[in-house]
């Protein structure tokens, strides 16, 4: 199945991103997003970067710009949402109604 999801990127989470690309030693880095939980079963969102060689089986998505590779775990939970970066964390919100 070939991913495709509705994700989109806030400004905080496009600056964030680019930031840790600059960073990364990778170039032409692939991101992920990975849910993780926390205590009390609250759910947490990371993102990390992957060299695309050790992605080449996997469908690439670009989403605004930032290549992404979406694990169909996650895909369903990212529809519809809006990838943002606050507080030194990405997090998951809804995505805003458009008139």
């Amino acid at each position: 199945m070939i991913p495709h999801t509705s994700l989109a990127l806030s400004q905080n989470a496009r600056q964030a991103l680019s930031s840790l690309a600059k960073k990364t030693p990778l170039r032409n880095p692939v991101f992920t997003i990975a849910r993780g939980k926390i205590a009390g079963g609250s759910v947490t969102w990371g993102v990390a970067a992957y060299a695309r060689d050790n992605l080449k089986d996997a469908t690439i998505v670009n989403i605004d710009g930032f290549d992404f590779y979406i694990d169909p775990s996650v895909e369903d939970d990212l529809k519809g949402k809006v990838l943002d970066y606050r507080n030194g964390r990405f997090s998951l919100v809804p995505e805003a109604p458009k008139n």
